[in-house]
Formats: structure tokens, sequence, C-alpha cells
């Protein structure tokens, strides 16, 4: 098994993690932690072509642009002293200028875009969180019998259930997925800045950690951008993560499902109207074989397209003082 990330990976980890342990009723009810830790099982010894030709073998894809901003606001723009190292500290030391910070938590969306075209050209650093599908799926050889969209992940799922006969869980997951996958994303927001508490506090307030973490729930099109952070300055310290998840999931239940939408298509074309034209013409030519194999428009008009009143845009969304 090999793991592309930012594809929905989580996910089917806990799903392979479920068939050997059926207990479970749907992925969702397995722990990020077990699924992540597990170990899976290898490819078969001596295995024949017509061996690895009969079974069902199967990977998800996504939008090279939507990737790379989820894994920049997953990874960078919410506390993540761990991926401030990893993929805030090179963008911030090469694309910034007269920059001596210790903690490297604040690269820009087009410093981190600069970053990664830098490492798929030149083969270093390279991170599965952006790594070219194509490169490390092989689309063109494995001979995979099914390829999903994140663009189309429930159906996608559902017909993989399916295959799989597990018609109870794709019953269940067919009329709640996405209440799990917002409950779920909500939990797993919180909970892991929580436990890094004392790594993120060193370069930031805690009362700043949570304005990202709410934010990030924002970006991901889970709360709406006109529910404020509950929490103020002087009552931060004292918020415990059950405490958060609590408000998180209110702020969810309130949120109107279509602002929703159009929030996360202003969000995403404002993170990438700030990248450079030249930058953004070098991302798309680094991943052109996938924009090509998967069928995705390589030159969208919302982020090509600079004439001023197509971009006159505030940035409300990727403003990390908001």
């Amino acid at each position: 098994m090999y793991f592309l990330l930012k594809v929905g990976t989580t996910f089917w980890r806990r799903f392979i993690y479920q068939l050997f342990h059926p207990r479970f009723r749907h992925p969702f009810q397995v722990s990020i932690g077990a699924a992540l830790t597990a170990h899976y099982p290898k490819p078969v010894e001596n295995a024949t072509r017509k061996d690895i030709n009969g079974l069902f073998k199967f990977f998800f894809v996504r939008n090279p642009y939507h990737r790379i901003l989820s894994a920049y606001i997953d990874k960078v723009f919410v506390p993540n002293p761990l991926f401030w190292q990893r993929f805030g500290k090179p963008s911030i030391q090469m694309f910034r200028k007269n920059d001596s910070r210790k903690c490297f938590h604040d690269p820009t969306f087009a410093e981190f875009v600069q970053f990664v075209t830098w490492s798929e050209k030149g083969k270093k650093m390279i991170d599965p969180h952006f790594l070219i599908s194509t490169e490390m799926c092989i689309p063109c050889t494995a001979n995979y019998t099914f390829i999903g969209k994140m663009e189309s992940f429930k159906d996608d799922a559902l017909a993989i259930f399916e295959k799989f006969n597990l018609s109870s869980m794709k019953n269940l997951m067919e009329s709640h997925m996405k209440t799990y996958a917002d409950e779920d994303a909500i939990s797993d927001s919180i909970r892991s800045p929580f436990s890094w508490k004392k790594d993120i506090t060193p370069c930031m307030t805690w009362h700043e950690a949570l304005k990202r973490i709410w934010r990030k729930l924002q970006l991901r099109g889970i709360i709406e951008m006109s529910i404020k952070l509950p929490v103020d300055e002087n009552h931060a310290d004292n918020v415990t993560q059950d405490d958060f998840i609590r408000l998180a999931n209110e702020a969810r239940s309130i949120s109107d499902q279509q602002k929703l939408k159009q929030q996360k298509k202003e969000m995403f074309t404002e993170f990438y109207q700030s990248v450079p034209i030249e930058a953004l013409h070098d991302l798309r030519q680094t991943y052109e074989r996938d924009f090509y194999l998967f069928d995705y428009d390589s030159t969208p008009n919302e982020i090509f397209d600079r004439r001023k009143e197509q971009f006159d845009l505030e940035y409300k969304y990727s403003n990390f003082n908001l």
C-alpha cells in the first residue's frame, strides 16, 4: 500500500483498519492514531503479474491547486510546530528577504507555493503532502481498477463500499458521511494543537493559536466566516479542548450550507490571487501531468485572469491577524 497524502488518505487508512477489525461500523469510528500506526499487510512475495492484476486496486486524486492549498491550511496556517519547521522554515528562508525569526510560523501561501514548486522541480525535500500523483502512484503502469476523485469523494467511496459488499456501511455513510466528516475534522483540528501547546506558545499567544484553529475550520467550509471566535484573550488559556470542540460544533450546527460553499470558492480565489502570476505558471507546469491525466483545468480563470476587476478582493481569509 502507498499513501499519497491530502487525497482522503486518513479515511482510507481507517477503512483498511476497519476491514481487519469488524467491530467498527464505519471508518470514522477508528481513531486516527490507530489507523496511522497500524501495520498493514505487505505485498505477497513472488506474486505474479496475473495475481496482481486480479486484485482490486484503487487510489484517489485531487485537483493539484486544491491539494496544495489544503496542505498549506492543514499543516502551515494552523499551529503545527513540526510542519513550521518542515514547510514553513524553507518557505520563508528561500523566498522572503531579511527574516531572522525562529519559529517560521507565518509563511504566506505564495511563499509556500514557491517552495513546493522548487521542491518538486529539484526533487529536494519532497513530501507526500504535495508529491505529484503520477510520480507516486504510476497510474499508467499500475493498471488500477478504480481511480476516485476528492471532488466526488462520497459517491466514489460508496462505490468502493459496494465493491467490498459492505452494504450496511454504505447505507450508513450515504446518510451521515458529511456530518461524521465535519465532526471528525473539528475534533482532529482541535485535539492536535492542544497536545502541542507547550511547543506553540513560545511562538504565539494561545489566543492567537485558537484564532488560527477557528479560521482553519472556516477555510475548510465547516464554520461560517461571520461566526467569530467566541473566546477572548483573557479567557483563552482557561479553555479546555472539550470546551473548544463543543463551541466549534455549535458554530457548525448554525452555519448555512450555501454560504459555506460560497465561502470556500472565495477563499480559494483569494489565496491563489496572492501568488505572483509567474510563480503560478511554474506551479502549473510542475503538475501538468496530473492536470492532463485526471482531467483538471490547469488554467482556471478564477486564479489566472489577473485583470484588476477580476481580483478586486480584500484579504479576509488569508490574513493571519484577522
